[in-house]
């Protein structure tokens, strides 16, 4: 694995972007967001890998679209979004093995995800791959297409007709609706990186049972979603999933959305 600091991709805003943009909102609206920190590009810190570092080629955009994929692929009844289980309530832990996608012959990310209004919810992750491997959750996220807001398609800014800046704004204002964002890992703070697609992605092969409660008849070609994105994501190192127990948590409410999680990481190797 190696870092690039320079590595960009054309088709996500750039930090820079991103924070001009929520800087100016947070000037209007006369307060500071709570995951500032998470806007930082330099973010370093003990437990999560900096927005740009290279894993097979991959920063922390790069693999938030395999991220996105993974969970647009997922048919909804077996999805840990839309059906996210059982809660300690019931004297039980729910087990979700987390997906891991194999990048090169080499090298590997563990993904998982986290359902909301569970208030709270509890998760175990076995983490069995006989290497340690990052793994990549997104705290908090939001996704949208023209397949889902089909009144949402126009006008389109004729210098750059392929984004939809309808999209991105709705992306914008639900990420500015986060009022809570706290985060820990072992018991100690941490912050990830923000992320934000400008230009729409193809999803292929979108189940009639999505997460998203799109109708079928409205995907393009091959079942697929045009999507754009945005969200906090955290990249867990490998050498911090030591093996034996940790605990990540993590809360993140906004004004339409809610989601108060603890994974139980169990690193079996």
């Amino acid at each position: 694995m190696d870092e690039h600091e320079g590595h960009e991709d054309p088709g996500f805003l750039t930090v820079e972007m991103i924070n001009e943009r929520f800087k100016k909102r947070s000037a209007q609206m006369g307060k500071p967001f709570p995951f500032e920190k998470w806007l930082d590009v330099n973010m370093h810190n003990s437990m999560v890998l900096p927005h740009h570092h290279l894993i097979a080629g991959k920063d922390c955009d790069l693999l938030a679209d395999e991220w996105f994929k993974w969970i647009l692929r997922t048919p909804g009844q077996s999805s840990a979004i839309s059906n996210p289980g059982i809660s300690y309530a019931t004297s039980t832990l729910p087990t979700e093995n987390p997906f891991l996608i194999k990048l090169t012959e080499k090298e590997s990310v563990y993904f998982a995800a986290a359902g909301p209004f569970q208030n709270p919810a509890h998760w175990r992750l076995f983490l069995t791959d006989p290497n340690p491997r990052p793994l990549l959750i997104s705290v908090y996220n939001m996704v949208a297409s023209e397949e889902e807001y089909p009144s949402l398609t126009g006008p389109k800014d004729p210098k750059h007709p392929e984004v939809n800046n309808q999209l991105l704004d709705l992306v914008q204002k639900d990420l500015e609706g986060v009022q809570e964002l706290k985060a820990t890992f072992d018991g100690k703070d941490f912050d990830g990186c923000t992320v934000m697609r400008a230009l729409p992605m193809e999803v292929e092969n979108i189940p009639k049972d999505n997460i998203m409660g799109i109708p079928p008849h409205r995907f393009k070609k091959s079942n697929s979603l045009n999507i754009v994105y945005g969200g906090f994501f955290a990249l867990f190192k490998a050498e911090v999933l030591t093996p034996g127990d940790h605990l990540l948590k993590f809360t993140a409410n906004s004004v339409n959305y809610e989601i108060d999680t603890s994974f139980f990481i169990s690193a079996l190797y």
